[in-house]
């Protein structure tokens, strides 16, 4: 599985025109850019906002496929294991942001884990043409600030603004749909900012940790209080979406990969082929290799 970190993103993806400032990056989407990743499962170290603004393109994340046509938003997070099936004269506008452009910008709003939950269960998010309207609008606003205006303070400032306006709007929209499909929303407190710096940990961990203590000494907490704020938060335990994060690992890995069961094993940080299988059999009821012939 391909690891896309930002800097990758930086160097590959839309053109040196792009917005690109630091952690932070406003690009063109074309169907060459996604041939490139066709049938490669792969993982964006970003969160992404992809507005597509003609064709299709059809997506695997995890178990389930989604189809992205025009008009559409498709939302990725850094927990996302993504495999694109094909394409249609595919193109979007992208807005890719690190974890630390959302902190360094104390745009908190947005790291709502109601929020996160929501995107997990629905990342294609389907506009009426009002709504796709102003989105596009706004991302052009932005990108002709940036194409005409001198270096300055005064335009970073014009920029990450619109940026934000961007965001939150998306974020109000977002909000409103999940409050429509049942999802308490409600504004993000201390205990909801580090459930999603956990989650956030979770995601983008090379070599996936199943020691609560590790995450808690990362976020400068006890492990009991951790355990404590994410059941409160989420209604799952820290264990729970670590074991739920690692199966859906291996389960995209033996379903979109040709790696071997012992390089799977390795790349979850388990420290055998016989580890690996027993905590999947545990939690799946079959074998890797049974679960690989079956799917």
């Amino acid at each position: 599985m391909i690891d896309i970190t930002f800097r990758d993103l930086l160097e590959n993806i839309g053109t040196a025109e792009d917005i690109r400032q630091d952690g932070c990056i406003l690009a063109d989407i074309d169907q060459t850019t996604v041939k490139t990743l066709m049938g490669q499962p792969f993982r964006l170290e970003a969160y992404s906002l992809i507005l597509c603004t003609e064709g299709e393109c059809v997506v695997n994340i995890g178990e389930k496929e989604y189809r992205i046509t025009s008009g559409d938003l498709f939302l990725a997070i850094p927990m996302f294991r993504i495999i694109v099936r094909h394409d249609r004269t595919f193109s979007a506008k992208g807005l890719f942001l690190s974890t630390g452009y959302l902190n360094r910008y104390m745009l908190s709003m947005l790291c709502s884990t109601s929020l996160l939950v929501h995107i997990t269960q629905h990342p294609v998010y389907k506009m009426d043409s009002e709504q796709y309207t102003q989105i596009l609008a706004m991302m052009q606003s932005i990108r002709w600030v940036a194409d005409n205006s001198e270096c300055s303070k005064f335009n970073d400032e014009a920029i990450y603004n619109g940026i934000a306006m961007f965001l939150y709007v998306i974020g109000d929209s977002l909000q409103r749909a999940a409050a429509s499909q049942g999802t308490k929303a409600s504004a993000p407190s201390r205990q909801d900012e580090y459930c999603f710096r956990f989650i956030d940990l979770l995601a983008k961990h090379p070599k996936i940790s199943r020691r609560v203590d590790f995450y808690a000494e990362q976020l400068c907490l006890t492990p009991k209080y951790l355990m404590t704020l994410v059941r409160k938060t989420t209604g799952k335990s820290v264990r729970d979406w670590i074991n739920d994060f690692i199966i859906s690992n291996a389960q995209f890995l033996l379903r979109h990969s040709d790696m071997s069961i012992q390089q799977i094993a390795f790349e979850l940080n388990f420290p055998n082929q016989s580890f690996f299988g027993k905590f999947f059999k545990e939690h799946t009821g079959y074998a890797p290799s049974e679960y690989r012939s079956n799917n």
